[in-house]
């Protein structure tokens, strides 16, 4: 048994170079990796054992749950009906019990989402993609467990591939690199300058960006949103939206993403993923409005040629969508109850005159065109939620206002100043804990 990683990899690597190794004699070996990879990383791992007739390729143990796994090494994609078999397994064992099925070439294009039809999911997928990062001597298998089980959890994603974290997915033209709309799925999840767009838009491939650029700046005209293109790599690549867009809301929030594809794919097959897709990033722990969009020869004609200066002519149906799409973010964009207060009270707050003497704060008031003053606490409450509120009504569209509910921000403005001017509030000799 190998006792450090580096033999495990110089291992793998000599199984992966050996051309007359047949196949179950690799599946064997495959077995045998995973097995000193859990031991040295002291997961009380047990090998291939026979419970009541079926066959487990074996398992390990972590947080009080008991992992059974499996591990294919064949030449073609593994089907989901394979997968069921696995699942039986692991659902006669205890309910701690969950399965980790390994194919190193892969699964079938309808295994996952049909492993999310009927039963609760207990099954985790990993190819050989994964188990590479594994092998290697910078990550460890519970790094991707990790994080396939935080996007199971968040997303009900099955599927999650860790090369969307880590793995370099540059786009290869140069042309598209110098673009200030065009990222990398990498630079996007490893964003060093802490900038966020509220839109992120995903493309099959580096020569569908300059057209969904064009698409999506005229239809954008008018509403204050930012965006990013982001290239998929082919269209099978949309499973892994919903781990990617998980990752991103880690660390900056997201108004909507919109997923343009060619029509091609436009089959039943297709239609059910997008469906499934869509469940997933709508019952996220943070879900995501999304918005699918297939564009025909016709369609790319049109608005790589059109030049967009009178009135539509020509791929109304796509302008349509997207202009409700954003209608629809804008107006929860604006939602009165998501108002970041701190900016706006720092302003205000910044302009008091604070007189000990007097115990109180004086303001500019700009109806008497004289200084006015605040004698305590709640005089202080109420004259910023009123400024607050006219200022947020200024904002807003009249037929917005007419459906709210009255605006009142007592309660956030009293945590706020708790928060950050109480030491300024008994300077002036008032109680701060009325706050």
């Amino acid at each position: 048994m190998a006792k450090t990683k580096k033999e495990v990899r110089q291992r793998y690597d000599e199984i992966m170079a050996a051309k007359t190794i047949k196949p179950q004699r690799r599946g064997f070996e495959l077995e045998k990796l995973i097995y000193e990879v859990l031991e040295i990383e002291n997961l009380d791992p047990k090998s291939s054992y026979k419970p009541k007739g079926e066959q487990v390729d074996g398992s390990f143990f972590w947080m009080g749950q008991t992992f059974l796994f499996e591990a294919k090494w064949e030449k073609d994609p593994v089907p989901a009906s394979t997968i069921f078999g696995f699942r039986g397994k692991v659902e006669g064992k205890f309910h701690t019990s969950s399965g980790i099925f390994i194919a190193m070439n892969g699964f079938s294009k309808d295994a996952e989402e049909t492993l999310l039809k009927g039963k609760t999911s207990n099954i985790l997928l990993f190819d050989g993609i994964d188990m590479g990062f594994i092998l290697s001597e910078k990550v460890t298998f519970l790094d991707v467990l990790r994080y396939k089980l935080r996007e199971a959890g968040d997303t009900g994603t099955l599927y999650a591939k860790y090369s969307n974290v880590i793995d370099l997915k540059y786009v290869k033209t140069d042309k598209i690199i110098k673009a200030d709309y065009i990222d990398s799925i990498h630079n996007l999840l490893n964003n060093k300058n802490d900038a966020f767009y509220e839109i992120i838009v995903f493309v099959e491939g580096p020569h569908d960006v300059d057209l969904a650029n064009n698409i999506i700046k005229f239809s954008l005209n008018g509403f204050s949103l930012t965006y990013r293109i982001v290239v998929l790599e082919g269209g099978n690549n949309i499973t892994q939206i919903p781990s990617i867009i998980n990752t991103y809301q880690d660390r900056f929030p997201l108004k909507g993403i919109v997923i343009f594809l060619d029509d091609d794919l436009e089959t039943h097959k297709v239609r059910s993923q997008i469906t499934t897709i869509s469940e997933q990033l709508s019952k996220a722990a943070v879900s995501v409005n999304n918005l699918f969009l297939f564009l025909s020869e016709e369609d790319k004609l049109i608005y790589s040629k059109r030049r967009r200066r009178t009135g539509k002519t020509s791929g109304e149906r796509i302008d349509a969508q997207l202009n409700a799409f954003f209608n629809q973010i804008t107006e929860e964009y604006y939602d009165p109850e998501e108002l970041m207060l701190d900016d706006t009270l720092s302003a205000i707050i910044k302009e008091f005159n604070w007189d000990k003497k007097e115990k109180c704060i004086y303001y500019d008031d700009d109806l008497y065109g004289m200084p006015s003053k605040l004698k305590n606490i709640d005089d202080l409450v109420d004259y910023l939620n009123d400024q607050m509120v006219n200022g947020r009504l200024a904002e807003l569209p009249s037929e917005w206002i007419k459906e709210m509910d009255s605006l009142d921000y007592t309660w956030e403005i009293r945590e706020y100043l708790s928060n950050n001017y109480s030491g300024k509030i008994r300077s002036i000799g008032w109680n701060a804990d009325e706050l």
